[in-house]
This record gives C-alpha cells, structure tokens and sequence, in this order.
C-alpha cells in the first residue's frame, strides 16, 4: 500500500463520518441564517468529523472554541512523478552497474589475500564506504585481529578502481532512496530507511551485495555480470535488517491523540499551514 492509498483511506473515513455528522446535526439542530448561530452550528458539524483526540472523547463533544489545525498535500503531477520515478531508477541501475563492474578488481584482492594467508581468506567479512570516501574493513563479527584489519583495509584502498566503483554505489543508493520518498518526505519501500554518508559504513557490506547468491539463472552462463534482481534483493535485505525505517508512514488510528495525528499528517506529507483558533464565549 502507497501513500496514496493511505490517503485516499483517510479522505474515505472523514467523508463516511462527515456525512453522519451531517445527518445527526440536521436532526438535532438545523442551521439557521442567524449569524453566531449558523457559524457555531457549522463548526461543529467540521470538528466532530475530523476531529479524534483521545480515547475517551468522542467527536461529538468537541466545541468550536477548541483549536483546529489546517494541512496542505505536498503537490506531485503525473509528469513530475513519472520523471521522479524513472531518475530513481536510473540511479538504483547505476548502483547495480558499479557492483557487476567491480567483480574482476574485488576477485584479484581476494586471489592475493589468498596467495598471502589462506586462513584470512576464509574468514567471514566484507568491505563498506566510510563517510570520507575510503574503504573500510565490515566486521560486524569481530572475526578479525587488529593486524588482520588493517592489513586489509590498506589492500582494499589501494585498488583505485574498487574504491571508485564502491564510491558510485554508495552515492547510487543514498541518491536513490532519498528520492523515492518524492515530495512527502515518506515511503514503505526503500525511501523508509535512514541512510546516509554518516552511517551507510554501519549499514551496507559491499562483498556481500558482490557475492549475493544468483536467483534467476542468466541466459549466457558464461557471463561475469550477476543478475540485477540478485543485488537489489541483497541491497534490500541489508537496509531492512540494518537500517533506521525513520519515514515510514505511521498506520492510521482511528483514535489518536492529537500529538499522535500530527504526527502521521506529516509521515503522508502534509504541511501544517495554520491553525484556526476557536472564539472565546
């Protein structure tokens, strides 16, 4: 479900109470052309349908006196998303490039490591990108010895080539996901997740994303290049296992209180323009 799809709910749940409020008031208490009255009469008739707070009131015992916050949808055309979706795209085929082309340069740093100490070969890590541009050594395991790291990273950062292409998917996938939330800030897909210069080193393990097994087999078996889908799906394991789902969009409540449902106005994208503050009797 999209965001989209959330807001039509939203707009679909206010009409069903509106229209009951409606019926309810109209039974109760017609509106009159009388100035004050009519004014009232039609605050309460707006408040008791969108208004939720707490548990414990229901919407009907709202008065017009009480403070009401105005929201604005962050705007998107046809055109704009289309062209927002086919850039992030782009950026997410130029990530998957990066890795097939760095295939040949990672197996000769793992022949040598091999050729050096067949046991360091064999233990379990990875690489990432630190926040300045290098490569670090992912050892989420704590597998290796200080001597063991630091030899490896220094091998890692003198092939130039691997250190290029390992800096292309980085700024790929930031690029990428930071784009897919479009103009409301929010997403359920890989825009959810938190990632960034600062903390893609705690997050992404390049060799993993390199050696994710094939899922669909390729036409021409003797082909270096892996299957697209293999990386994506490995890309999205480690951001869903690893990464901060900071702007995800919250599930509605039907009762929420009011720090609560400003809080999912904003995850849809709304913009607090004003609030309309209630007359004092």
């Amino acid at each position: 479900m999209n965001v989209t799809n959330n807001i039509n709910q939203l707009y679909h749940h206010s009409s069903q109470v509106e229209a009951s409020s409606l019926a309810k008031n109209s039974q109760q208490q017609p509106v009159v052309d009388n100035g004050q009255q009519a004014l009232t009469s039609a605050l309460e008739v707006v408040q008791s349908a969108i208004y939720h707070k707490t548990l414990k009131e229901e919407p009907s015992t709202y008065h017009p006196n009480k403070n009401m916050e105005v929201w604005a949808v962050p705007k998107e055309t046809k055109g704009e998303r289309g062209a927002r979706e086919h850039e992030t795209g782009m950026l997410f085929k130029r990530g998957i490039r990066a890795v097939n082309n760095m295939r040949a340069s990672f197996s000769e740093l793992l022949n040598e490591v091999q050729n050096l100490s067949p046991a360091l070969a064999k233990k379990d890590w990875g690489f990432t990108v630190a926040e300045d541009g290098g490569l670090l050594v992912f050892d989420p395991g704590e597998a290796l010895t200080e001597d063991e790291t630091a030899y490896l990273t220094n091998l890692l950062n003198s092939n130039d080539q691997l250190v290029q292409l390992s800096n292309k998917l980085s700024e790929s996938l930031i690029d990428g996901i930071a784009l897919e939330r479009g103009p409301s800030g929010s997403s359920r897909y890989l825009g959810q997740y938190h990632v960034d210069k600062s903390n893609l080193k705690d997050i992404i393990d390049v060799r993993g994303i390199i050696d994710a097994p094939q899922i669909h087999q390729r036409v021409n078996r003797a082909s270096t290049t892996a299957d697209p889908f293999s990386i994506f799906t490995e890309m999205t394991k480690q951001l869903s296992s690893r990464a901060e789902a900071r702007y995800a969009p919250l599930d509605w409540q039907p009762n929420m209180t009011t720090e609560q449902n400003n809080k999912y106005m904003l995850s849809l994208g709304y913009e607090r323009v004003d609030t309309l503050w209630g007359q004092n009797k």
